[in-house]
């Protein structure tokens, strides 16, 4: 059923516009009517009307003035002007603010009900039209997340067609000179096998925030896909490629840190070589994830490039050194014992670990101890001494320290925050 308004002055015009025609037939409801055009957009702001039949010359509001009120409403009808000969110029002016037809008294009824049957033929397949928009605007994030999957995963090779697409859906990416970050949360297997799903959730609306948060800079401009299994791909633009790596970098640790600091959850990022065309984009998506592929920290923030690992992880002596820490963290190793166990010199081995990884022996050994503790600190099942002895310390307050110093908070208020995710 349609509703229809009627604005005449003329009373009589109204009556035989209502009365004549039997609407109900058309499955049209006449809902109101009114003598002015003040009176008619209150009425049609009240019941939002299908049909508006209105004269275009009223006491207070004319019809031109009503018809611009009810575009400004946003007020979906179609709307019927009354005229008389002299009036034309008012028509055509109602014509050009949207009016949809007009029509000369006096009322020829036949003609208009087909003036407004086809009103309502227009009404809708506007309403239509509307529909499928935002059906399409709703499907809109779909196409886009399988576009961007189809382009890292290597099924699409036209630049040209690339370029197409990234304008259409909105992409504000450079279509040369793109990095990819691969940034995974780490044990995300073990995360979502031992999580809820609201907590999964959580955990990634949180990540998600801060990848919005820290890559939305002034120079860079990103998308990125959907990270079911807590796994992103980004790929992101910089206009000063000299400059690219290092705020990259910056970028990251910033949001590493700080998902830390919300979840007591850590996280890896590889970076890709700088990719000259995003027609073989998928070469740098493999390069990024190779390079968190090659951690040889678990549970440990890092951010890794693929030159550095490319250049330098290779070296069987730093991974040999890594496992034996892993391995031996709860005990009072040296860099002298890890030495010995791979035959090389305790400078050779910290010279291999400072200049390949950036890190000390002790430091090595530190986030070994660190990361062992924030995992049994989890389990309320073990006290904070329990865990200062299982991780190789022998001193609580030193442990304490250096424990906070690491990640901000004492053991005791990382257990307590831990247990909120």
């Amino acid at each position: 059923m349609y509703s229809m308004l009627i604005l005449d002055d003329e009373y009589i015009v109204r009556y035989g516009i209502r009365e004549t025609i039997d609407w109900n037939e058309y499955s049209i409801d006449i809902v109101a009517d009114a003598d002015n055009g003040k009176t008619g957009l209150e009425l049609a702001l009240k019941f939002n009307p299908d049909i508006i039949i209105t004269d275009i010359r009223m006491p207070e509001w004319d019809g031109l003035e009503f018809l611009k009120a009810i575009k400004t409403s946003n007020i979906d009808c179609i709307v019927i002007i009354l005229s008389g000969y002299e009036e034309f110029e008012y028509v055509r002016t109602a014509l050009h603010s949207g009016a949809f037809a007009y029509l000369l008294k006096p009322i020829d009824n036949n003609e208009l009900i087909k003036t407004v049957l086809d009103g309502i033929k227009e009404l809708d397949k506007r309403r239509n039209k509307q529909k499928q928009y935002s059906l399409l605007e709703s499907e809109l994030p779909n196409v886009k997340q399988l576009f961007l999957n189809n382009l890292i995963t290597g099924k699409l090779s036209d630049l040209d067609a690339i370029k197409e697409k990234l304008k259409l859906y909105g992409i504000d990416i450079s279509p040369i000179n793109d990095y990819v970050l691969f940034l995974t949360v780490n044990s995300s297997d073990d995360i979502l096998k031992s999580s809820n799903k609201d907590t999964i959730s959580l955990i990634r609306n949180t990540l998600t925030s801060l990848i919005s948060k820290y890559l939305n800079d002034g120079n860079m401009s990103y998308v990125y896909t959907e990270a079911s299994d807590l796994k992103w791909t980004i790929i992101l633009s910089h206009p000063h490629i000299e400059n690219a790596v290092k705020a990259i970098k910056n970028a990251a640790k910033k949001i590493i840190y700080e998902f830390e600091q919300i979840t007591t959850l850590t996280c890896c990022v590889g970076i890709s070589n700088v990719c000259k065309d995003l027609s073989i984009i998928h070469s740098a998506c493999e390069e990024a994830e190779k390079a968190v592929n090659n951690n040889m920290f678990t549970d440990i923030n890092r951010i890794l490039s693929i030159d550095g690992i490319e250049n330098t992880m290779s070296s069987r002596k730093i991974n040999e050194a890594i496992k034996y820490i892993t391995a031996n963290y709860n005990k009072d190793i040296s860099v002298e014992d890890v030495a010995n166990a791979l035959y090389i010199s305790p400078s050779y081995l910290m010279h291999l670990l400072k200049d390949n990884i950036g890190k000390t022996f002790n430091e090595c050994l530190k986030e070994a101890r660190i990361n062992a503790a924030k995992e049994l600190l989890v389990n309320p099942r073990y006290k904070v001494y329990e865990v200062c002895y299982k991780v190789g310390y022998n001193d609580i307050k030193y442990f304490s320290q250096v424990f906070k110093r690491s990640t901000g908070m004492t053991p005791s208020e990382y257990s307590k925050k831990a247990h909120v995710f």
